[in-house]
């Protein structure tokens, strides 16, 4: 999961009040439950010496509904600028969260999207197609329903010349049908970049699809079982298998990220685990794929100023990177300045599974780049790892 979406928060000032709050509305009392709620974080903010207009901000948009069925989440950030940040997230959080600090707590963000994944689903026939791109954000949903420009999609049955002459007919207009579909599903993918292609429905419709969408698109789809644009895609066996693709693909993706750090790591070149091998990378920008086996009840802490790359294990450590302790410095929970670090040098974060590798700390990290003073790194020109030392070159 890349964060580059956050980033614009980085180009503000903080300190930044973050809220992560309950937001369900699923019951006939659900807002007054969202009102109680802020109530008390809202406390908490002020205490913490957030300023009553920072506080009220915030207020004012998260009493609003959230326009979104079911148990839900909410994380806001503001600053004395105003609300920069309202994401509606799929669960409602581990622990809610009030926070006045150099740094937005933003680790419910990756927490709530991570295993999400992205998808396009089309559900084809001879009329067309109905196209619907669901993104790892709760409001990410874009419909798109093609009904081709061909009409002639029944045969009769009238038999000899004519109806041979039908036929062909009603194949033209299934291929051209298929095509303005296919034409729609390559443009969906390639607005969105979905984790998953899923195709579904008449089988010789969706065949036609896939023969005339770029090849790009076609190598990626997932045909699925069974599903109709009939009956939509709301139908729960359909959104059984598509579950499913989505979980598959992403579990894909994650087994490679850890063939790849395993691999870093058994050369000793490109890879570091423990948490404070990591912050080191961080500091320098080296990070390119965090790994985490992710605590949200972790109360373990760091200290950061606010640029993403300043964050230590102590105080002192921060002054040696040159941070104006005396005026910046705060120490906040780990993963909110880990994750800003992340946001800030534009880094991908992968959240593991239990039974994944085992991570000193539950934290690792595949490089950008490295060098003889990367914790844990071995050169290339160190013995183990290519000439000996006073081997001749070639």
């Amino acid at each position: 999961m890349r964060l580059t979406w956050l980033h614009p928060l980085t180009e503000s000032t903080g300190p930044f009040a973050t809220v992560v709050i309950d937001a369900s509305r699923d019951d006939p009392a659900g807002a007054q439950e969202v009102e109680l709620r802020w109530r008390e974080l809202a406390e908490d903010l002020t205490r913490q010496g957030a300023p009553h207009a920072v506080v009220d901000a915030i207020g004012a948009v998260v009493t609003e509904p959230t326009r979104q069925a079911g148990r839900l989440g909410r994380l806001l950030v503001a600053t004395s600028d105003g609300v920069l940040l309202d994401e509606v997230l799929p669960e409602p959080p581990v622990r809610p969260h009030a926070g006045w600090s150099v740094v937005p707590q933003l680790m419910p963000v990756v927490r709530g999207f991570a295993r999400r994944g992205s998808y396009v689903l089309a559900l084809v026939d001879s009329a067309g197609a109905d196209v619907t791109t669901v993104g790892w954000r709760v409001h990410d949903v874009d419909e798109r329903h093609v009904d081709g420009s061909h009409d002639v999609l029944h045969d009769p049955g009238t038999g000899g010349w004519s109806q041979r002459r039908i036929q062909s007919r009603v194949q033209d207009s299934v291929r051209g049908n298929a095509g303005e579909a296919a034409g729609a599903l390559a443009t969906a993918v390639r607005q969105h970049a979905p984790d998953v292609v899923l195709v579904a429905g008449e089988e010789h419709p969706v065949s036609e699809l896939l023969r005339q969408t770029p090849s790009a698109v076609s190598e990626q789809a997932v045909r699925l079982a069974s599903g109709s644009r009939a009956d939509g895609a709301s139908n729960e066996g359909l959104k059984a298998q598509v579950g499913e693709a989505v979980r598959g693909r992403l579990a894909d993706d994650r087994a490679v990220v850890l063939d790849r750090f395993s691999s870093a790591l058994a050369r000793q070149q490109g890879g570091v685990q423990g948490l404070a091998s990591v912050v080191t990378s961080l500091q320098r920008a080296q990070v390119d794929h965090l790994l985490l086996h992710d605590d949200p009840t972790s109360d373990l802490t760091l200290w950061a100023t606010g640029r993403p790359e300043q964050l230590a294990q102590s105080k002192e450590e921060l002054a040696a990177l040159g941070a104006d302790v005396a005026q910046a410095a705060q120490q906040v929970p780990a993963m909110a300045a880990i994750t800003w670090a992340l946001v800030g040098t534009g880094a991908q974060v992968t959240l593991l599974e239990d039974g994944d590798t085992d991570l000193t700390d539950g934290i690792g990290a595949l490089l950008r780049w490295a060098d003889e003073s990367t914790p844990g790194e071995t050169p290339p020109s160190m013995p183990g790892h290519g000439e000996a030392p006073g081997s001749p070159s070639t």
